[in-house]
């Protein structure tokens, strides 16, 4: 009996310190899953303004190849440098 009432007496003490690290990892992770989704949404709107961009150059290539502006050749080269960047 008296070692369940030095547990229990035990218990009491830590469980004040025992809630405290729970809130905080809680806490913690939280932050941490915030940051990542925040990162994430950074990362591929990035991704999809590059793309954009390119797909707006090449079709720019494409509209001054159709108006004269640019032979034949200049438009595969400049094509190809553009492919040659986006990977």
């Amino acid at each position: 009996m008296f070692e369940l009432c030095a547990i229990v007496s035990g218990l009491k003490k830590h469980l004040p310190q025992s809630i405290l690290w729970m809130a905080l990892t809680i806490i913690t992770l939280l932050l941490g899953g915030i940051a990542i989704m925040y990162i994430r949404k950074k990362i591929r709107s990035s991704i999809e303004d590059k793309n954009s961009q390119e797909a707006f150059k090449l079709d720019d290539l494409k509209k001054m190849r159709d108006n004269g502006q640019i032979s034949e050749e200049e438009f595969k080269t400049l094509r190809a440098r553009m492919i040659q960047n986006m990977m």
